[in-house]
C-alpha cells in the first residue's frame, strides 16, 4: 500500500476508535464495523462515512477551543478531515464501482514477446507474472503524466509562456539544457521535446512549475496545492521504483496509483481544449 495511504488509514483508525472508546456516541454495528474489522481495508467507505459523523457532530456541539481533560475536539476532528481528504477517492471508487478487481485488470495485460522462438514462455511463467504489476502501474503513470504534461502546456500557453525556459526560473531552464545538450551529443538518439521544452523535464520537475507559477497560473486549477503536489510526489515516487525493478510492489500501491491517475485527470481534463 502507498505509504501516504497507509499512514492516512492508520491515523484515520486511530483518532475514531479513540473517539468512540473516549466518549461514545457512535454505535460501530449501524455502521457495519466492529473494533476489529475498522481495521481492514476493505471496510473504508463505511470508515468515512462514520468519521464523517463524528467530524460533523464535533462542529455542531463544541467550540473551537472547548477541551476534555486535553482531549480538543477540533484539533482531533481537524486531523481526521485531513485523512479524509486522502483516503475518500480511494472509497469513492470502491463504493461506485465495488471493490477494484485488480487480478481482472493483470490477467488483461498481455505477455511481451520477448523470448526467442521455440522457448517454452511457461518455463518463466513466474518471471511474467511479475511483470504484470509494474506493467499496469507504468500504463497508468504514463498516461496521467502526459496528460498533466498536455495541460500544463496550455495554462502556460494561456498566459504567455510560449515554453518553460520563458518562465525565467533558473534551475528548470539549466535543467532542461543540461538535458539538451546530453542528447544533442549522443547523435544515434533522437532529439525529444519536439514543440515544447517540457518534455525535457522529469515528471517530479512538473511540481516546481505549479509551485513556481501557483498564484498566477494555477491557483483555480486545483482545490490546494497540496492536493496535486502529493499526488505528483507519490506517483513519482512509485515511478522510481517501478523504472528500477523494485520487486515489492503491492496489488495496494496498484490501488494508490490508479485512484490517483484517476483522480488527476478527472480534475484537469475538463480544462484541456
Amino acid at each position: 500500500m502507498d505509504l501516504k495511504v497507509r499512514r492516512a488509514f492508520s491515523t484515520l483508525v486511530q483518532e475514531v476508535s479513540n473517539y468512540v472508546d473516549k466518549f461514545g456516541g457512535f454505535d460501530l454495528e449501524l455502521y457495519g464495523l466492529t473494533e476489529e474489522s475498522m481495521k481492514d481495508m476493505n471496510e473504508l467507505p463505511m470508515m468515512i462515512e462514520l468519521a464523517k459523523s463524528i467530524m460533523r457532530f464535533i462542529s455542531s456541539n463544541y467550540s473551537p477551543n472547548w477541551n476534555s481533560f486535553g482531549y480538543f475536539f477540533w484539533e482531533h476532528g481537524k486531523l481526521m478531515e485531513e485523512q479524509v481528504n486522502i483516503l475518500e477517492p480511494i472509497a469513492e471508487r470502491m463504493l461506485n464501482e465495488g471493490e477494484l478487481d485488480i487480478s481482472e485488470i493483470l490477467s488483461q495485460i498481455p505477455i511481451p514477446k520477448v523470448l526467442p522462438d521455440g522457448i517454452d514462455y511457461q518455463k518463466y511463467e513466474d518471471i511474467f507474472d511479475q511483470l504484470k504489476l509494474p506493467s499496469a502501474m507504468f500504463q497508468y503513470i504514463f498516461v496521467c503524466e502526459n496528460i498533466l504534461r498536455k495541460f500544463i502546456i496550455q495554462v502556460l500557453d494561456n498566459n504567455g509562456y510560449p515554453s518553460v525556459d520563458s518562465i525565467g526560473n533558473s534551475p528548470l531552464s539549466n535543467n532542461i539544457n543540461v538535458r539538451k545538450t546530453q542528447e544533442a551529443n549522443q547523435k544515434y538518439l533522437p532529439m525529444r521535446g519536439g514543440s515544447h521544452d517540457i518534455y525535457y523535464l522529469d515528471f517530479i520537475k512538473l511540481n516546481n512549475i505549479i509551485i513556481n507559477l501557483w498564484d498566477s497560473c494555477f491557483k483555480d486549477k486545483f482545490e490546494r496545492q497540496s492536493w496535486i503536489v502529493e499526488r505528483i510526489e507519490s506517483l513519482y515516487a512509485l515511478r522510481n521504483r517501478v523504472a528500477h525493478n523494485s520487486g515489492d510492489l503491492t496489488v495496494d500501491e496498484l490501488k494508490s496509483v490508479e485512484s490517483d491517475c484517476r483522480e488527476i485527470i478527472k480534475q484537469i481534463d475538463p480544462q484541456i481544449r
